[in-house]
């Protein structure tokens, strides 16, 4: 029975520890998602990603304001007390953001096995050349993590910091340029692609998404990439 039970507490510190000296001393035992004394090749995580934006619309509006006879401006919802008033009606517009892809190099540092810590460089390409215009161009920074679940899939968390460019009102030239936020999320899958480069798929969502702000069409994102 001594013998059975000292096999079980074995076979269970070997489920958790990849290297163990004397079951009486612990501190001594290695875990198996740890890389303690491993060299820093072994740790670095070289890849990138890319992300495909098609070709869209987006709506952009004039405010519509109230002018009063005495020719003082006054916004729709304030009364006029009984004076003649004009209102300029509210226009919308849209203007092409043209097809273009993120390419996004990174380097990330395995913190053990199964968790990744990192950052990453973001410029975007504009496809369609000839519709290119300095409004569509974009780049930015992002840092983020990545831990490994079950069977390949691992879950990823990012936030980045995207310079782009706002356009108030499409019937104008009139741009300005500010950096927006962004907070992704979401899950991937991690799998085989030639001998010593794995690929990876994932789906995110951006928690700080604005429409019209953001430099994605929608909040849901999907992107590929590989690691080295």
């Amino acid at each position: 029975d001594k013998l059975q039970a000292a096999q079980q507490k074995l076979a269970t510190f070997k489920k958790k520890y990849s290297s163990i000296q004397s079951t009486k001393d612990m501190s001594t035992a290695v875990k198996r998602n740890s890389l303690e004394g491993r060299p820093l090749s072994e740790r670095l995580v070289l890849g990138g990603t890319f992300q495909v934006n098609p070709s869209y619309s987006r709506s952009s509006g004039s405010q519509s304001t109230t002018t009063s006879a005495s020719g003082q401006p006054q916004s729709s919802s304030t009364p006029t007390n009984g004076g003649s008033s004009t209102s300029s009606t509210s226009s919308t517009s849209t203007s092409k953001v043209p097809t273009s892809v993120d390419l996004s190099p990174l380097l990330g540092y395995r913190i053990n096995k199964k968790l990744t810590l990192g950052i990453g460089a973001t410029y975007r390409a504009i496809l369609e050349i000839d519709e290119f215009t300095a409004k569509d161009q974009v780049y930015g920074y992002r840092g983020f993590f990545q831990a490994d679940a079950v069977k390949g899939f691992f879950l990823h968390g990012e936030y980045e910091r995207m310079n782009t460019a706002v356009q108030p009102d499409a019937t104008t030239d009139e741009i300005y340029r500010r950096w927006k936020s962004g907070a992704l999320a979401g899950i991937g899958k991690e799998y085989s692609f030639v001998k010593g480069i794995k690929g990876q798929v994932m789906v995110l969502y951006d928690f700080l998404y604005e429409d019209g702000v953001s430099p994605y069409k929608r909040p849901l994102v999907i992107r590929f990439g590989f690691v080295l």
